[in-house]
């Protein structure tokens, strides 16, 4: 749904209510703000980009390995016998597949973690939103980015942060729902 929708439905479903004559009440969050500063999602989402980032250092290192190869052959072509010629060429054509299996290798890698960990994450903090808006009935809560306007006393942003922060700690003081 475009930003643009997701306000029209937004004023949409206030004026629907509106008519009934309840007040609607409307919150704002900072999504971006919640990723960066929420230390159980800055840790699981940080934990994500080391494991794909040490794989992809693995991955360049390769390609530069390869592209010596490849220079090396060019320039020694000529005048490499044809064994060598022929060694050299299976020997780039086996670190080509190397390379083909890594970066299948890093997909997987982005795929398993987008399902075992990014998305649990997210749910987390919808969840937090959530009880945050039914604690303090709370009828409709945006995105600050698709808000074109909104009072600072909306933005419910530092109350999910807060919440998912004290859910970070163990033992049963914790507030933060687990994901279903």
């Amino acid at each position: 749904m475009t930003r643009l929708a997701a306000l029209v439905t937004g004023f949409g479903l206030a004026a629907a209510t509106a008519s009934a004559q309840e007040p609607v009440s409307i919150a704002i969050v900072n999504i971006d703000r919640v990723l960066s500063e929420a230390r159980p999602i800055r840790a699981a989402i940080d934990e994500v980009d080391a494991q794909v980032a040490e794989r992809q250092r693995a991955l360049s290192t390769a390609e530069d390995e390869l592209r010596r190869l490849i220079d090396t052959y060019r320039q020694q072509e000529a005048v490499l016998s044809e064994d060598s010629r022929s060694q050299m060429q299976r020997d780039i054509v086996e670190r080509r597949l190397e390379l083909d299996e890594m970066e299948a290798e890093i997909r997987t890698l982005i795929n398993r973690n987008e399902e075992e960990v990014i998305t649990p994450t997210f749910e987390r903090v919808y969840q937090a939103i959530r009880a945050i808006a039914q604690q303090s009935d709370i009828d409709l809560v945006l995105r600050s980015d698709a808000a074109v306007f909104a009072e600072e006393d909306l933005d419910i942003t530092q109350e999910v942060i807060d919440r998912l922060n004290a859910g970070a700690r163990p033992g049963p003081e914790s507030n933060l729902p687990e994901p279903n």
